[in-house]
């Protein structure tokens, strides 16, 4: 590989951003090397790494979920960055055709793209839009009908002012402040969505609720007035929200190489650091203090009147991560204090039942204190429980045995991005998957003795993303730091539990909204 030396000016930008220069060169390795791919094994099937919780035992783990509320804290974490954009791209790769080219001419053509099929879509139901309302008072403020031009078919004024400014500007509007839904005649964006969905389930013994949501810089002030606005309204219900925001940390961005190896650098001379995915959200994951953390993406969620599912299998989530914590800290006190091995072979049993670890041979014939310590090592880490649903043909990761250099299977989320399909092997295990991640975790990352851990000590590094990205008028090579829900947690002990479609009810695209899972 290519020796890259940093300048005493590269140092210096790397220490004000509060990056250590061993993370830098780690990253420098890591592009040259071109490949993070990860190896699949199998995939993670019903019984073969996805637990199906019999219906009898709801009521036992919801019930132990419900009895910790007494004593626990809870937050809810959501990640609520990203901008509206990607769900507006269709109309802005049709907008220029608007002008030449009407809806009717759109549905007589044969062949017409995917993205004018979500425009006819859109065109055919924009009154039951929840953003309808917001987009007619636009309208009538500058002396408009917006019943008007749609009748006229004027759609490409009316999509420009949906997306643009002057106009309701939503192609730079954050996703969480979008309006999904109506419910009972009220419009409710994610946002708002999402509080109430964290008041049905994690209300602690005080009547608080606790979020945290991690937002894009420069939009604190508009997320607050959502945030004012609903603490006023539940107070008076005598529940209480306290809501954090939190923005992805300078520390977090990478590098980039370009093809001939050299460090790219902005028109000043400094090294181009670019943000390194949701990967970089674990620091913001690591600075709460919690028993409990929900996470969830923002633009999974249904209106406040059909909650009753998704509210269920949270709290049998959680009940069913608590009550192998439980016993995780039990073994745990055994392992610190007693000198005989009397539970080893209940410890072993649950150990491969709860997250199918496998023991080598030796572990048997080795001494107790080196059972022990290897036993406390499975035992000691962070924990989370994850939703998985049946495959509907979504785009994102999926449940699946990978295998590591040393040969050692792992469960673990992966990305489609993140696999070789030029393999016929990796494309057929692809292929044969059955749920997909839908980002739906219960995590615990306090030990037996109620300290946190380190989430960094459980990335696995190697899990990063590669890719080529342009950048004034050259093609470099981009790293994203391991995703969230995907390296970052690599060695936490995971469940994989199915969950209903119902619990589902992602907005990708502004016609997502037109379906109906509730």
């Amino acid at each position: 590989m290519k020796e890259i030396l940093l300048g005493h000016e590269d140092r210096q930008q790397i220490q004000r951003r509060g990056i250590e220069e061993k993370n830098i060169l780690e990253q420098i390795a890591l592009i040259q090397e071109g490949s993070c791919n990860v190896v699949l094994d199998r995939a993670c099937t019903l019984g073969d790494g996805i637990v199906s919780i019999a219906e009898q035992d709801y009521e036992k783990y919801i019930e132990i979920y419900e009895k910790a509320l007494e004593f626990i804290s809870i937050v809810k974490f959501v990640p609520a960055s990203g901008a509206a954009s990607r769900m507006f791209e269709d109309w802005e790769k049709i907008l220029p055709s608007l002008e030449t080219t009407s809806a009717d001419d759109m549905m007589r053509r044969q062949g017409i793209s995917e993205a004018e099929k979500n425009f006819l879509l859109f065109a055919k139901n924009i009154k039951d839009m929840a953003f309808y309302k917001d987009l007619q008072q636009f309208f009538k403020k500058i002396g408009r009908n917006l019943e008007k031009s749609i009748d006229e078919a004027k759609w490409q004024d009316i999509i420009r002012h949906l997306l643009y400014s002057p106009g309701l500007d939503y192609i730079h509007t954050p996703k969480a402040l979008i309006p999904f839904h109506l419910c009972d005649g009220e419009c409710y964006t994610a946002l708002e969505e999402q509080l109430y969905e964290g008041v049905k389930y994690a209300k602690d013994e005080k009547n608080t609720v606790r979020f945290h949501f991690t937002i894009a810089s420069g939009q604190k002030e508009n997320f607050q007035k959502y945030a004012i606005k609903w603490q006023s309204v539940f107070q008076q219900k005598g529940i209480y929200l306290k809501i954090e925001f939190s923005e992805q940390k300078l520390s977090t961005e990478t590098i980039a190489l370009d093809l001939q190896d050299e460090l790219v650098r902005e028109e000043s001379g400094e090294l181009l650091f670019r943000p390194a995915g949701h990967g970089a959200l674990l620091e913001n994951l690591d600075s709460i203090d919690a028993d409990i953390v929900f996470i969830k993406n923002i633009d999974n969620v249904v209106p406040p009147s059909s909650l009753e599912t998704t509210c269920l299998y949270k709290k049998l989530l959680a009940g069913y991560l608590l009550s192998l914590q439980s016993q995780v800290f039990l073994y745990l006190n055994i392992l610190e204090n007693d000198k005989e091995s009397k539970k080893l072979e209940e410890m072993v049993s649950f150990a491969k039942r709860a997250w199918n670890i496998d023991f080598p041979e030796e572990f048997y014939s080795s001494s107790w204190q080196e059972q022990k310590k290897e036993l406390f090592a499975i035992f000691h880490r962070p924990m989370r429980v994850c939703g998985m649903v049946r495959n509907q043909g979504e785009p994102g990761g999926g449940p699946f045995w990978t295998r590591d250099s040393r040969g050692k299977i792992s469960k673990q989320i992966v990305e489609k991005s993140q696999i070789f399909l030029k393999s016929p092997e990796q494309k057929k295990i692809l292929d044969s998957s059955t749920h997909f991640n839908p980002v739906d975790l219960v995590c615990a990352f306090k030990d037996y003795k109620g300290k946190k851990f380190c989430l960094k000590d459980y990335v696995d590094k190697r899990a990063a993303f590669l890719s080529q990205k342009p950048y004034r008028g050259m093609t470099i090579k981009a790293l994203e730091l391991p995703g969230l829900w995907n390296g970052s947690m690599a060695f936490w002990n995971t469940s994989f539990i199915e969950v209903p479609l119902a619990t589902f009810n992602p907005v990708k695209k502004v016609t997502d909204l037109l379906r109906n899972h509730f």
